[in-house]
């Protein structure tokens, strides 16, 4: 595991970005973003919370690894979100002809990278990836560099969202502020996930391969929520954000279709 993970943080470091609202002088906040094509189309998914506040020109897609000034600003959005904890939050971009010359380095999700109903994850590692705050550094008041964080962890057994009546709509993993590295033996200080919200929930899929490889890796959530007295993340489950594409793209709502019939042929 220690020698896969510098492969594991370029592999989602290639396919995300940082979303930040500015005020025409300077980024005042920021979320994180993950690229995905859907027919054809790319696209920068989020949680809704992250981009429905904040005018489309508002907005910039901040995707350099160096520090940078240079941003590009998407041309349009669309989103479900709610009012409660318990309520949607997942939206997305559509990236300008401008931005996406700024993305030219980036590598971009398919829905083939989605499971949406994931079986056996207690047997799983799983891992949330982001843009946290606590790694948003500038220079000279106006160069931003944004560095990524990824916590690996697990879920329990009662997230097994194959079983029969077991579909919620939200899923909640531990975020301690403290871990002990089981490869120094020593203790370490986790970021404050804020900064992290729109970034991915993912499934290593470890299990059963010899050869194991980053591309194996599937998403199953989109970040959404600290509870900081719990703490504890939130995300929605990935197959909020395929009802959101499935609106508008025809590849997802077929692929919601092909999954949920295989979901009901393991049941019967």
């Amino acid at each position: 595991m220690k020698e896969a993970k510098p492969a594991i943080n370029r592999y989602l470091f290639d396919r995300t970005v940082v979303i930040a609202a500015h005020n025409e002088q300077t980024p005042y906040d920021h979320g994180t973003g993950m690229l995905v094509r859907a027919n054809d189309t790319p696209l920068i998914v989020t949680a809704a919370h992250v981009i429905e506040r904040h005018d489309v020109e508002r907005l910039q897609i901040v995707a350099q690894e160096k520090p940078s000034n240079l941003r590009a600003a998407p041309e349009e959005k669309d989103f479900m979100s709610g009012v409660s904890d318990d309520d949607l939050d997942v939206g997305y971009l559509r990236p300008s002809e401008w931005c996406l010359r700024q993305l030219a380095h980036k590598s971009w999700l398919t829905l083939d990278d989605f499971e949406l109903f994931p079986e056996g994850l207690a047997e799983d590692l799983t891992m949330t990836f982001g843009m946290p705050e606590a790694a948003h550094k500038t220079e000279h008041g106006i160069i931003h560099l944004y560095d990524s964080f990824l916590y690996q962890t697990n879920v329990p057994e009662d997230f097994d969202w194959g079983k029969p009546g077991s579909r919620p709509l939200n899923m909640r993993m531990e975020y301690p502020e403290r871990v002990l590295d089981v490869f120094t033996g020593e203790w370490q200080d986790l970021p404050e996930p804020y900064g992290m919200s729109g970034g991915g929930i993912w499934r290593a899929r470890f299990k059963d391969s010899l050869f194991w490889i980053p591309a194996r890796m599937r998403l199953i959530g989109i970040n959404s929520m600290f509870f900081e007295e719990d703490r504890e993340i939130q995300a929605n489950r990935i197959e909020a954000l395929i009802h959101l594409l499935a609106k508008d793209f025809p590849e997802a709502d077929a692929y919601l279709d092909r999954e949920t019939e295989a979901l009901e042929r393991r049941r019967s």
